[in-house]
């Protein structure tokens, strides 16, 4: 009897059930008798939390995971150097062992991002020499920042970036929520940060230009005093223009090389970022942030408005300080299912999976190889990479990213526009996008 195990490791996305419903798939068409499910990720495997999920319906529209998932693996990004450090690893990985061996497993598929796929290959020499199970990654991120090998063709070049189940709903997200952000901005001439997620990687923020956003800051592009200043001129240039702005900023944006961070429950974390670019504060004891809301008023921008009825009359004009607010997307991007175009990733990758399953390509990763629209989604744009291979990418800036408007350029928009489906677009933009 041929049985696989699955698990799904690190922060939810949108697109867990998607990825759930595309590997049992697989492992069906490929004669797997039984499929455990195993509950909470790693920490599922080592304490043998299962469920046996062979006949059970997965519906992957439906949002969040019918297995649960753990935010931290209880396993290291890699084989510990410390003695005491590597003993207790070693002690863990038995138990994960042990439950392999308990319930028959012969292959093991880890969902999860860098951090979990990078844990899964230090376990691997470990797994293999007490078993036959063979290991296989299987991508997932809200982050966007799993090196996937997709290229994207855009005037003649070839762009490295990089697709992986999850983002483009979250993407889709934050897109959804910008563009409902402007008519606030608007309607209140005001002006918005909007802080997203993006620890190290500005996929997130990047996506807000696509939903309106004039400006945005990114963890790959420093923020410097002068890039401070500049940012601070865009937006009272625009905001004489148009009486309202949207910046979005990631939660990972860099200071000078330092990142802002906060506490929570004892934990430091990154956030805060939004608030202290709309109003000011110091990021540590060697810089202060002025924050635009006091930038504005030192540029003589203001807020103009007449009583009704008395548009443009002087003497009934009214003149106040610019408001600056900032919105956290905060777990957004993580809420609800996937995209059209996220669920049809998620099968298609798992036709690639039923392929190596098939051809015994055990430590690889499916990945879409080539960036293409929603209805040229088929297994035959994709490929798959070696464990090896499979690491940490940020947002190629250089590619996708103007330095000199702080926003993003045509090669992004043009990422953007194959990875949302028309279907969906016209769910965020109306029929008359």
């Amino acid at each position: 009897m041929k049985t696989l195990g699955m698990l799904t490791n690190g922060g939810d996305t949108p697109s867990l059930n998607s990825v759930l419903a595309a590997i049992k798939k697989a492992a069906r068409m490929e004669g797997f008798d039984k499929i455990w499910g195993i509950e909470g990720g790693y920490l599922g495997l080592i304490e043998g939390r299962m469920k046996d999920i062979t006949e059970r319906e997965i519906e992957p529209a439906q949002g969040g995971s019918i297995l649960y998932s753990l935010r931290d693996s209880p396993l290291p990004l890699e084989i510990p150097v410390d003695p005491k450090e590597k003993q207790l690893w070693e002690a863990k990985l038995q138990g994960a062992i042990k439950t392999i061996k308990d319930k028959h497993i012969d292959v093991l598929v880890a969902i999860g991002g860098d951090g979990t796929i990078a844990a899964t290959k230090a376990s691997v020499p470990y797994i293999h020499e007490e078993t036959n199970c063979k290991v296989y990654a299987f991508p997932r991120t809200i982050d966007n920042d799993i090196r996937t090998f997709t290229s994207q063709n855009f005037e003649n070049e070839t762009i490295e970036t990089a697709v992986a189940p999850g983002a483009p709903t979250a993407m889709l997200r934050i897109v959804d929520l910008t563009h409902r952000l402007k008519t606030t901005a608007e309607t209140n001439k005001r002006v918005f940060t909007l802080e997203t997620m993006g620890r190290d990687a500005g996929w997130l923020a990047l996506a807000a230009c696509y939903g309106g956003a004039e400006f945005v800051i990114v963890p790959e592009f420093d923020v410097s005093s002068d890039v401070e200043n500049q940012l601070y001129d865009l937006v009272a240039e625009m905001y004489r223009e148009s009486q309202s702005c949207v910046v979005a900023v990631s939660e990972g944006t860099k200071f000078d090389g330092v990142q802002l961070k906060k506490t929570a429950y004892g934990k430091r974390k990154l956030g805060g970022v939004g608030d202290l670019i709309s109003l000011g504060g110091p990021v540590d004891d060697k810089r202060t942030i002025d924050g635009i809301q006091d930038a504005l008023k030192k540029r003589n921008v203001v807020q103009i408005s007449y009583p009704n009825g008395r548009q443009n009359q002087e003497e009934y004009r009214i003149v106040r300080a610019v408001d600056v607010r900032c919105q956290h997307g905060d777990y957004y991007p993580r809420m609800g299912g996937p995209s059209q175009y996220d669920m049809r990733l998620s099968e298609v990758l798992g036709d690639r999976l039923r392929k190596m399953l098939h051809d015994g390509k055990a430590e690889h990763m499916p990945v879409l190889a080539r960036v293409v629209p929603f209805e040229e989604l088929t297994v035959d744009v994709t490929s798959d990479v070696p464990f090896s291979k499979v690491e940490q990418m940020l947002l190629p800036v250089k590619s996708y990213f103007n330095p000199d408007r702080l926003t993003a350029n045509l090669a992004f928009a043009d990422f953007m526009n194959q990875i949302i489906s028309e279907q969906d677009k016209k769910l965020v933009f109306g029929k008359a996008y």
